[in-house]
């Protein structure tokens, strides 16, 4: 057997050079690049750094993963330690079922960027001891977030219906309803939030939201992502938003109905499932993602039967499409 490589010196850190130096350095490597030009290693640098943003971008939550992780750490740990799990889509329970404690563990949903977003999404699995939730509770206030405790469900309170709702949006636009622009135009100004939901996927990142709805898909049909996602996920790019020219009153009326009906309709099911409570739902919605009107109070003001809005979104869309 060859002698194993634990250091190597790549002498120029240029286009193959600095490539080299990548391809060593992931393999655990420890990796000396040297140049006569402090630019170029400046770039090598730079170029390394791109890739890793690259490759942690592409990187989605993955229950096997986690397992062989949570498998590691817990005989490491003491009977008493809280094992906290930062999950977006993967439920509680599930995580902490290959756990010889699974009440240690709880799920703590922080929403990006972590260190500016003050809400937690403080997740409560079907084990989790009330000893654990308490500790999480106060690790949250000592650090500055705000809880928004949950039970564990797809999608727990926010993404519930934050998801559909910028699912809703794309499928406006499959249906040739309007541009992203024009379509989150509409929808600031129904929720009152500086931007809409186009722009917010550009800044999750379209492969993040579809991965996200394919996880509330067990929950039915209404969560499916829309194909014109799936395409931008393939293309691997994000959505184009350019001037929101003005719609004809009509069309920016049934895209209001289709954005009403995605949010309202998870909203309702939630609150009868007792996910959150309302008033935690609104308060999350507002400092996470800046609804400045609250969906929960729209949806209990407006008296309307969340399922009737949905249903008739739905034919209004089946209706499009066939005469399109």
């Amino acid at each position: 057997m060859s002698a194993a490589v634990g250091k190597v010196a790549i002498i120029g850190a240029g286009t193959m050079g600095g490539g080299i130096a990548i391809t060593t350095a992931l393999a655990g490597i420890e990796t000396m690049l040297i140049d006569t030009s402090a630019d170029s290693l400046a770039r090598a640098g730079a170029r390394l750094d791109a890739y890793l943003a690259r490759q942690l971008g592409k990187v989605f939550e993955k229950l096997d993963v986690k397992h062989s992780v949570l498998r590691d750490i817990e005989p490491l740990v003491g009977p008493d330690c809280v094992i906290a799990t930062n999950t977006s889509c993967l439920k509680v329970s599930h995580i902490a079922a290959v756990l010889e404690r699974p009440g240690r563990c709880i799920g703590l949903h922080y929403f990006s960027p972590a260190e500016i977003n003050p809400v937690v999404e403080l997740v409560l699995g079907a084990q989790s001891s009330t000893a654990a939730v308490d500790l999480a509770a106060g690790f949250l206030a000592v650090t500055g977030k705000q809880a928004l405790s949950c039970r564990d469900r797809n999608g727990f309170a926010l993404n519930r219906f934050f998801c559909p709702y910028c699912n809703a949006a794309v499928q406006c636009v499959e249906d040739g309803l309007g541009t992203p622009a024009q379509v989150d135009a509409v929808a600031a100004a129904l929720f009152d939030q500086p931007i809409g939901p186009f722009a917010a996927t550009n800044i999750v990142k379209p492969a993040i939201m579809l991965h996200s709805l394919e996880n509330l898909t067990p929950l039915g049909a209404f969560y499916a992502p829309a194909e014109l996602l799936r395409q931008k996920v393939q293309e691997g790019t994000v959505w184009e938003i350019g001037r929101a020219d003005p719609l004809a009153p009509d069309t920016e009326a049934v895209i209001r109905q289709r954005l009403k009906g995605a949010v309202y309709l998870p909203l309702r099911d939630l609150l009868d499932e007792g996910v959150a409570d309302g008033s935690d739902v609104d308060r999350g919605a507002a400092l996470a993602l800046r609804f400045g009107n609250g969906p929960v109070a729209m949806l209990r003001s407006e008296a309307v039967d969340a399922q009737d809005l949905a249903i008739k979104a739905a034919r209004e869309r089946v209706s499009a499409v066939v005469m399109a």
